[in-house]
């Protein structure tokens, strides 16, 4: 066979460089912004990290993405100043937002907005931005825009609403905005066009271990610790941080909006894939308190219990508590047994109501009140500290119900 001309190399490496250019060109810089927060009268402060936008930033690095996460409150947590509307704002001021956003020059910025108390704060930054920076796309997801899409993007500055899980969909709008997806076929997407809201259907992700772990690199993890005010913990310089194992709950409570963002179906992840997370946390971190932020860490008894076992196994010799609450409905002496070998030095258990007939019929959740006495009785006498969760003044309860 002859030797190709020297024509055919040069033919031959022009094609590798346009390869090479087309998946640059694919490239879109992205930066994820957890926002300020307001403080209203009587409320805590509190740091701590962004889990949902650090799972969207690992997803965006695997796929070959460059992103960035900034947190605007870690950032500056000691900065409190006055916004134009009278709200007491505590982080990072609109003026450092936009230095960091143009030392950066993202293609698009994706904004948190867990909580409606926060949704004025992120309406004026995302104003601010489009003033500033007309073609940078801007997307909302969390909570809050999740149940609140359809009337977010009527708005001027706001391109896109991420509903739900937004891992892979933010992956799919990235890929459309680079020109190798249409808008269509982006899921858990909801924008305004022609006068219309235009939807796509909601996915989950059905085996959550596809996902890579959280992109804690990208986070100020020395800054969450060193200011010490995550939700359950209250104590500077303790080296703890947050972790989530599970998604979506079966249960029907009337008040919780997790089935908006995570669904019904429970999925968690594998014992393996919770260790190796935990591993990483304790190697590369040195945590040595957890919060496991799940709903459900304990819905499956034996995931669970392989977990707490492999703890135990391991000698990671971490304390781990649960501020998010505990499902009682699953608990047992035996289970309770394992959770404090492994670490556990304090639950927080979600009653709701003290009066059985507004668990049944008004609240809806599957639990009795005489189990939830035993689990409390039992993490009594395991040395596991308790603190509930009620929810006071449900339709129809009066000041003189009576518990039990």
């Amino acid at each position: 066979m002859p030797e190709p001309e020297l024509g055919e190399y040069f033919l031959g490496f022009q094609d590798v460089i346009r390869s090479e250019a087309m998946a640059k060109e694919c490239v879109m810089k992205t930066l994820l912004i957890s926002p300020p927060y307001p403080l209203f009268g009587g409320e805590t402060k509190f740091a701590s990290p962004p889990l949902g936008l650090a799972y969207i930033a690992a997803v965006l690095e695997e796929a070959g993405q460059e992103v960035d996460v900034l947190d605007c409150v870690v950032a500056d947590y000691d900065n409190e100043y006055v916004n134009d509307r009278g709200l007491l704002i505590y982080g990072l001021d609109t003026n450092a937002i936009l230095e960091r956003i143009a030392a950066y020059k993202p293609d698009i910025i994706g904004i948190s907005c867990l909580f409606s108390t926060v949704d004025l704060t992120v309406n004026d930054l995302a104003d601010t931005i489009r003033e500033r920076h007309p073609s940078i796309k801007i997307v909302l997801g969390g909570t809050h825009a999740t149940v609140m899409g359809e009337d977010l993007v009527r708005r001027d500055s706001i391109d896109f609403v991420v509903k739900g899980e937004g891992e892979k969909a933010f992956l799919e709008l990235v890929e459309h905005l680079s020109g190798k997806r249409d808008l269509e076929d982006v899921n858990n997407l909801t924008w305004f066009k022609g006068g219309e809201i235009q939807s796509t259907p909601q996915r989950f992700i059905d085996d959550i271990d596809k996902l890579p772990l959280p992109a804690r690199h990208l986070l100020d993890m020395e800054g969450y610790m060193r200011i010490g005010r995550m939700q359950g913990v209250t104590r500077p310089g303790l080296r703890a941080t947050t972790l989530i194992t599970s998604r979506g709950c079966p249960a029907d409570c009337v008040f919780c909006s997790i089935h908006t963002v995570w669904g019904k179906a429970y999925r968690g992840h594998s014992p393996e894939y919770v260790m190796r997370e935990l591993i990483e946390l304790k190697e590369k971190y040195n945590i040595e308190h957890v919060l496991f932020e799940d709903d459900n860490l304990t819905f499956d008894r034996a995931r669970a219990a392989t977990i707490f076992d492999a703890m135990v196994e391991k000698k990671l010799n971490m304390s781990w508590t649960t501020p998010n609450g505990v499902a009682m409905w699953v608990l047992n002496a035996e289970l309770l047994a394992m959770m404090k070998r492994a670490g556990c030095h304090q639950l927080f258990l979600a009653f709701e109501s003290g009066v059985s007939d507004t668990l049944v019929h008004i609240v809806k959740k599957p639990l009795r009140l005489d189990k939830a006495q035993e689990i409390a009785t039992e993490c009594r006498k395991l040395g596991i500290r308790t603190q509930a969760f009620f929810v006071l003044g449900f339709p129809g309860e009066t000041e003189h119900e009576e518990g039990l």
